[in-house]
């Protein structure tokens, strides 16, 4: 019987007996088997399989494709290993079958370009395909072998065979290769480096020439040649005005650059001789150009140059067939036809110090005696007042003089104020010093308070020279004081240098108590009268020279660093435009009264990431920095700079510049150590008293690798550092300085999922990575610190040799010790590779952003 199904179910009715029920018509499942096409793959295998049963194919390659890099065969998703046959076997097979295959690639044959020398072809390793019927290409030659390009020749090798096979150029230089479907070596001959000519001028003159190959520097004997043509024998080489040890790579014109042996100064303009003729074919004492001569001179020969504005003068001089007489037969020269230099400084009182290299006669009442060398004092502002005494013994000598060369007097900076002490008046009795211009006098100073009333914070440096006649002055109590003794009427330079928040005061003279020399200590203020309000007569008698003020103004600065926060404290603060930021500063901040500066406000921004921060603070009374131990004294109510450097570790070094003192004495500065990651907790002992407190914006200079650019780094390598297939876009993230986009890795990440993008042709490549649970670097050596979940900026510098360094801006264990930045070195031309070592944990979660780069240039 055979029964008839019911929607599943089958009924015997009346059942009497046994029952035998047989089944018929069964069969195995049979499965289709969907062979994905991709180009340049011929599948061989059935297009189904029964269930159970094991399946087999092969992936062949038509013509001109080939197995990729990245070659992979899957079956429904999963990658399967080819068998010792190149057979793909399925076992046991459940299911339907989707085969797929990535990384096919076309055949490419490769033409790679020589020569005798390694550089002289341009043409870089270039390739053409297996269905191309000819490789075409130009020769390009480096700079430095463009003259042989008539001459070369070329031919070619293909692979495993020797034989070089000629090719020509047609009409445009272009090579035509039958392709031979292998891989070709094309050899470039007859390359010959470039031969410049090499020219050597003085005045618009060619004094030597010589050939130059390209690419290597003229020979010392070459340079030696022409130094000797180009140099005159009464000068001496200074330097090369071009480069001659540079690579020759194109016609090339090289001059000297030459002095007058022993030249000094400036030419003073002017016959230095009253009547006198200029000399031609006679050569000059060492260092001068020009000779000036007057025959049979007689008494003062020299002619009235004005030298008052020169502070050193000198010129050379040599007579014939007689005696020159300096003062009578007091000091002569007995020494003929040959040169004497002549020096002439100037002294403060306006005189000159004469000194002669020469063996002068002198006679006295004690006898005669040869003095070398010869120095005098002489009086005078023109050249003839000072050598008014010079006379020839007899008529028949002849005098010779080189040209005046002198060093111009140079005043300091600019004048900050003529008296410098009120009440004083100008004098005439002595000359200025050196760099001034006027002299005053003043006697009995009372006190400091005397200097001028002035605003000197504008100047870098103040300077001014003071001697002193008679009397003692205390610098700062008799501890330090200066007296005539010690002075002993000599011009004493003084200098006050600004340190931004104090003075730096330097008296190069012998100051007693101290018994310095220099003698330097720190002062405050903002006007003369301040910096140097500790200077006293102490007996009133003291009779002073002074020269004006002179300063060298700061160069205009802007605010330092970036702001951190707008103020340094988080509240009871507001912004008080009436009160002038200190230098380095914009704003200003009062704390209103009875608000302290004490832990519950300050700024509590991590300033971790900063190598250097500064603010300043100023009080109306005592401001504690370590209770009562160390404190601003109460006297000191200007602005406090306040500079922390990061020593890394949390640990900070902190310099105060004001005046604090610490139970024995004042310093400025304070320096500290502290420790702590923001102002809060660095500064935790810092406090002040009830009266106001001013502050500033809180200012830094970020450690490198953590500043903040313009836009985004350089542009796009890749969209992203893991393989598309195992991230996501993910747009509630905010991606961080310097990118533009964050992705959401897919479970773990390791070398599989890694982007194999080649960066062989990138100077730079950088990309950000953060994870919510261990990152490991070199497995667990060296990983990022759980507790890090902040953005780390990894930087990836081409060595050009394979290698890359790699520094890691994040905090890195190094199983001893935490690192930020942390630099290694990897291998490789992508991410996958170079960063092989790479892994994350099983639970957690990590972003990654795009890769960035900048290509290399082409040099």
């Amino acid at each position: 019987v055979t029964l008839v199904e019911d929607d599943g179910d089958y009924t015997i009715e009346n059942v009497t007996g046994e029952i035998v029920i047989t089944v018929s018509g069964v069969e195995k499942k049979t499965f289709k088997v969907t062979k994905n096409e991709t180009l340049g793959v011929a599948y061989e295998g059935a297009d189904t399989v029964v269930f159970g049963e094991n399946y087999t194919f092969k992936v062949n390659f038509t013509d001109g494709y080939k197995a990729g890099e990245g070659f992979a065969v899957s079956i429904n998703g999963k990658v399967i290993a080819a068998t010792e046959t190149g057979e793909y076997v399925v076992e046991n097979v459940k299911s339907g079958l989707v085969i797929t295959v990535e990384g096919v690639e076309e055949v490419q044959y490769t033409a790679t370009f020589t020569s005798a020398y390694a550089d002289a072809v341009k043409n870089e390793q270039e390739g053409f395909k297996y269905e191309a019927e000819n490789y075409t290409f130009k020769i390009a030659l480096s700079g430095k072998y463009t003259q042989c390009a008539d001459a070369i020749e070329v031919v070619y090798k293909v692979e495993g065979s020797d034989e070089e096979i000629a090719v020509t150029a047609d009409s445009e230089g272009v090579y035509t290769i039958a392709n031979p479907k292998a891989n070709i070596e094309i050899i470039v001959k007859n390359v010959e480096l470039n031969q410049y000519a090499v020219t050597f001028m003085r005045n618009a003159v060619v004094k030597y020439e010589t050939m130059g190959t390209a690419g290597q520097a003229l020979t010392e004997d070459q340079l030696n040649e022409a130094l000797a043509a180009l140099v005159g024998e009464n000068e001496e080489f200074v330097a090369w005005r071009e480069d001659v040890t540079m690579e020759i790579m194109d016609k090339a014109v090289f001059s000297v650059v030459t002095k007058a042996k022993n030249a000094f100064g400036a030419l003073i303009e002017g016959n230095p001789l009253a009547d006198g003729d200029t000399v031609t074919g006679e050569y000059s004492a060492a260092g001068y150009e020009t000779v000036y001569t007057k025959a049979n001179f007689a008494k003062g020969p020299f002619a009235e140059i004005d030298l008052s504005g020169y502070q050193t003068v000198k010129f050379a001089f040599k007579h014939t067939n007689s005696w020159v007489l300096f003062s009578g037969w007091t000091y002569y020269l007995d020494m003929r036809n040959t040169w004497v230099d002549v020096t002439m400084e100037r002294t403060t009182s306006g005189d000159w110090t004469v000194t002669m290299e020469a063996p002068v006669n002198h006679n006295s009442k004690d006898g005669a005696e040869v003095v070398n060398p010869y120095v005098a004092t002489l009086t005078g502002s023109t050249l003839a007042e000072i050598f008014a005494t010079w006379e020839n013994e007899a008529q028949a000598a002849d005098l010779y003089v080189t040209e005046l060369r002198g060093e111009a007097v140079q005043l300091y900076g600019e004048e900050i104020v003529a008296q410098a002490i009120a009440g004083s008046t100008q004098t005439t009795e002595v000359g200025p010093a050196i760099g001034f211009s006027s002299v005053y006098t003043y006697a009995k100073i009372p006190e400091g308070t005397s200097f001028a009333d002035v605003d000197i914070s504008g100047y870098s440096e103040v300077k001014f020279n003071m001697w002193l006649d008679a009397g003692y002055i205390c610098i700062v109590g008799w501890g330090a004081y200066a007296e005539n003794a010690g002075w002993g009427k000599q011009w004493v330079p003084i200098t006050l240098t600004n340190n931004g928040s104090n003075w730096t005061v330097t008296i190069e003279a012998l100051i007693a108590g101290a018994n310095q020399n220099p003698y330097s200590y720190s002062a405050s203020g903002k006007k003369l009268s301040e910096v140097l309000a500790t200077w006293f007569d102490f007996v009133g008698s003291a009779t002073i020279y002074i020269t004006e003020v002179r300063g060298t103004a700061k160069e205009a600065a802007g605010p330092w660093g970036t702001v951190i926060e707008n103020c340094a404290v988080t509240a009871g603060a507001t912004l008080d435009t009436t009160v002038e930021a200190p230098e380095g500063f914009e704003s200003a901040y009062v704390l209103g009264a009875n608000t302290q500066f004490n832990n519950t406000i300050k700024s509590t921004a991590d300033l971790s990431n900063y190598s250097e921060v500064r603010f300043a603070v100023k009080a109306t009374k005592y401001f504690l920095i370590n209770g009562w131990a160390v404190y601003f004294k109460e006297s000191y109510t200007d602005w406090a700079t306040v500079v922390m450097v990061n020593n890394g570790n949390n640990s900070w070094t902190v310099s105060i510049y004001a005046d604090v003192w610490d139970g024995s004495k004042v310093h400025n500065p304070y320096v500290m150590d502290y420790t702590g990651t923001s102002l809060k907790e660095i500064l935790s002992k810092w406090e002040s008293s009830s009266d106001s407190v001013y502050v500033t914006e809180l200012r830094g200079i970020a450690k490198e690798g953590t500043e903040t650019p313009a836009g985004p780094w350089g542009t796009v390598v890749d969209s992203s550092m893991v393989i598309s297939n195992y991230v996501t876009l993910d747009e509630t993230e905010t991606a961080p300085n310097g990118f533009e986009s964050v992705y959401k890795v897919k479970g773990v990440l390791n070398t599989d999922k890694k982007s194999t993008v080649d960066l062989s042709n990138y100077s730079e490549v950088r990309f950000a990575v953060k994870s919510t649970k261990y990152f490991l670097i070199q497995g667990w050596s060296v990983y990022f610190r759980e507790s890090f979940t902040d953005w780390a900026t990894v930087v990836m510098k081409n060595n050009g040799d394979g290698t890359w360094e790699v520094t890691i801006y994040g905090e890195v264990f190094t199983g001893s010790a935490y690192a930020n930045p942390y630099v290694t070195t990897g291998t490789g031309t992508s991410i996958a590779t170079i960063l092989a070592a790479w892994e994350t944990d099983e639970q957690a979660t990590t972003y990654v952003t795009e890769v960035r780069g900048v290509e290399k240039t082409e040099r």
